[in-house]
Formats: C-alpha cells, structure tokens, sequence
C-alpha cells in the first residue's frame, strides 16, 4: 500500500500502486481526501510505502 499525507488535514490518502513509478498509468499525480474532501497534487518524493505515518505514526 501506498499513501500520502493530506496537506490541508494531515489524513493519510491512499494512492494505488498503479499510479506510482515510472510506468504508472496517470501522468498527473492528483488525487482527493476522503477526510476533507479537498483535491491536490503531489510529488513521487512525497509517497510512502506501507508502514507507519510520517506525521502521526498512525499503522494502516
């Protein structure tokens, strides 16, 4: 599993595996918050794969 951290709530958004990497299948990488609903881009630097949150620890 992979997520990023909502930058307007601090929700982890989970991010599909297809859309990370060189051969992912959306050029663009943009998604929405199920916490708040908001929608934004981010940077592959800014993915995490499984395991604990940067920002709160929290376990998937």
């Amino acid at each position: 599993m992979f997520f990023i951290i909502c930058p307007f709530c601090e929700t982890r958004v989970e991010i599909p595996a297809a859309a990370v990497g060189p051969d992912r299948s959306d050029l663009f990488n943009v998604t929405s918050c199920d916490g708040c609903g908001l929608s934004f881009d981010y940077d592959d630097e800014e993915v995490t794969e499984g395991g604990a949150s940067p920002v709160s620890g929290e376990q998937p």
